[in-house]
């Protein structure tokens, strides 16, 4: 399916230990000539006034990217909290195919960085897969939160499963106990327009469990991220 532009939906920092960076890459496929194409920013959440900013100059085929205090003004002296973010990539020229095009934020610090690949949104350009389960870790070394993100105008409800408690904890090394039949809805969380809610850090029955979406999300994202449970500190983001 082709596409004149293609969307993402994620989340962002920016406060006096972690910073964002925005990577992106028009891309028009097996197309090589260098055409023109814009990116525009939403930056939206608690504290934050709804703000979109258009970046002018990039070029199919050519990487770019832009630290966002450098775009948002309001984000120089940081604000609390992560903040929602839709990146959204569009051709200058009409019929422009530029589906193949990428995304990736990256957050990082001065002992750190972790990169991730947001969620695109449906109707951009490709065919959307299913939801693949996250993967819940609770043991000496992580631990895990979930962020729920709502990018549409108007509330939406998430609802998110997770397996029943299993009979025994599974053994090292083992993988994850099939417990389709035994799923139970975990979390039903109503979250009004353009806002985001991290679900603290999340206490799995087992060391290692599957969370599930119920549901496709039309205008959302989902986001587990896993933390050094010594010092907090992020390592590792996924979309579900």
């Amino acid at each position: 399916m082709s596409a004149q532009s293609v969307k993402w939906l994620a989340f962002c920092a920016s406060n006096s230990i972690t910073r964002t960076v925005v990577h992106f890459f028009p891309s028009t496929g097996v197309v090589t000539a260098a055409y023109a194409a814009n990116c525009t920013l939403t930056l939206f959440g608690e504290g934050v006034e709804k703000k979109t900013v258009t970046l002018e100059g990039a070029r199919a085929g050519h990487p770019d990217g832009v630290r966002l205090e450098q775009v948002f003004a309001e984000l120089v002296d940081g604000a609390p909290g992560f903040l929602g973010l839709e990146v959204e990539l569009f051709a200058s020229q009409p019929r422009i195919d530029i589906s193949a095009s990428s995304c990736i934020i990256e957050l990082f610090s001065r002992v750190s960085s972790v990169r991730f690949v947001p969620r695109r949104l449906p109707d951009s350009g490709l065919k959307q897969r299913d939801h693949l389960p996250g993967l819940l870790l609770e043991d000496g070394l992580n631990t895990t939160s979930v962020i729920l993100i709502n990018g549409a105008g108007s509330e939406y409800e998430f609802s998110i499963s997770r397996p029943g408690r299993p009979e025994s904890p599974p053994e090292n090394g083992a993988g994850l106990r099939d417990t389709s039949a035994q799923m139970r809805v975990w979390r039903r969380e109503s979250l009004a327009g353009r806002t985001l809610l991290e679900l603290g850090l999340v206490q799995s029955d087992s060391r290692r469990e599957a969370l599930y979406l119920n549901e496709a999300l039309p205008e959302q994202a989902c986001y587990v991220l896993y933390r050094d449970k010594s010092q907090k500190r992020l390592i590792s983001v996924c979309a579900l």
